[in-house]
């Protein structure tokens, strides 16, 4: 069988892989690589002109085309902008998530590309990316959309979390708004990539009625790990983008559970992982064993000396991208609830409330026997479900499955 064409669009630059969302989608290009050719049409943010060209050079092998506009992108970077655009789609019909990344450059591309090429497939990574439909209602190809997250969950855990009302009104507004354009928009593709059982329940309860299938990210374990118990340390690493809309778990684990973890081991060290960090966790530096990182380009030193990852995370959905590489590598991890929704194994250390987590943390730098058998368990999790070759496999026979449904 000769190879499909896909159309891509991408919300957010999938090179460098900096986040879980990045690399869930260099994942998504590297299967559909195995059985098609790809275009790809994705963001990046006007402050980083570098990205096309990283993209060009290291994605080249996967895709047959790239192209990336520049918009405003990052929170950080335009507060000011984003708070307005925020509030100005709250009398729209279209949901702040997804006007966010309309850019009439885009929709020149996607007019250009559809007319040019008779594509198979148009993916939407992200609903996030799905305001393009409309300009693609005259092409015949089937189209997909990946959800990474369960998108409206997110604002209702930020109407929850929020300390101030008005914010949390807000939260509350755009989550309704939110899921309503979700489910609208999923019933109108032929299929749904998701990442965990759980998200599909959630879409099929919620009315999603088109075929949903899941996308395990493939994954091989390292071995022998790459962790060793004999020369690690006593140190724990959290790893993800910064942005102050991310941080709420990491300042509670500052405040409620790091304290304990230093009464019990008080040479224990947190290194904090991540891109954009706000003035209230770069004022964590130097306190309390605690170490700001910032972006980090090598994580092998770290990987190689830490004995846990720490995923202290309340607002977010899907699935945590950053557990499954810890495990194959052969990190045990510490995570609430919400950060390990859909892998839940015996490699993961789950508890919502600072004594849990700080008891999760304290046994896996101090207990030698609970770390191995951890360690042996996330990875036997790995390979029992993220093998590469059946990844490849289920994937292309679910979207073989929908052309010949479309036909």
């Amino acid at each position: 069988m000769s190879k499909l064409r896909t159309l891509m669009l991408v919300a957010l630059h999938p090179y460098p892989p900096v986040s879980g969302g990045q690399r869930r989608t260099l994942s998504e290009l590297e299967v559909y690589s195995q059985f098609s050719e790809i275009d790809l049409l994705t963001f990046h943010d006007v402050s980083q002109p570098e990205i096309p060209d990283l993209l060009r050079q290291h994605l080249a092998h996967l895709c047959r085309e790239i192209h990336s506009v520049p918009i405003n992108l990052l929170v950080t970077r335009h507060r000011g902008q984003q708070i307005r655009l925020f509030l100005q789609s709250q009398w729209q019909p279209t949901p702040f998530r997804v006007a966010k990344f309309m850019h009439p450059a885009m929709v020149e591309l996607v007019k250009e590309k559809t007319k040019r090429v008779d594509y198979d497939i148009i993916h939407f990574n992200y609903l996030s990316t799905t305001g393009y439909a409309q300009v693609l209602r005259h092409v015949s190809a089937i189209r997909l959309c990946t959800e990474a997250n369960i998108e409206w969950e997110i604002f209702a855990r930020h109407s929850e979390t929020h300390k101030n009302p008005l914010k949390r009104l807000l939260a509350r507004r755009e989550a309704r708004r939110l899921r309503d354009y979700e489910i609208r928009t999923l019933n109108q593709m032929d299929g749904v990539i998701v990442l965990s059982e759980r998200d599909k329940a959630i879409l099929q309860r919620d009315g999603v009625s088109v075929p949903i299938h899941i996308f395990r990210r493939p994954l091989s374990v390292s071995q022998p790990p790459v962790v060793h118990w004999e020369t690690s340390e006593p140190m724990v690493i959290s790893l993800g983008r910064l942005e102050e809309t991310r941080t709420h778990g990491t300042l509670w684990c500052a405040r409620e559970v790091w304290h304990q973890v230093r009464q019990r081991v008080p040479d224990a060290r947190w290194h904090i992982i991540g891109a954009d960090p706000p003035p209230s966790v770069q004022a964590l530096h130097g306190r309390n064993g605690i170490h700001v990182e910032g972006f980090v380009e090598n994580l092998t030193p770290f990987l190689q000396r830490a004995r846990a990852c720490i995923i202290p995370l309340f607002i977010g959905g899907g699935i945590r991208i950053k557990i499954l590489d810890m495990l194959s590598i052969g990190m045990p991890c510490v995570s609430t609830t919400v950060g390990a929704q859909g892998l839940e194994n015996e490699g993961v250390w789950i508890a919502d409330t600072p004594e849990g987590f700080a008891q999760g943390i304290v046994q896996l730098l101090t207990n030698r026997a609970r770390w191995e058998a951890m360690q042996r368990a996330g990875q036997a999790f790995i390979q029992a479900h993220y093998a590469p070759e059946a990844v490849i496999a289920e994937t292309r026979r679910f979207i073989e499955h929908l052309l010949e449904q479309k036909k």
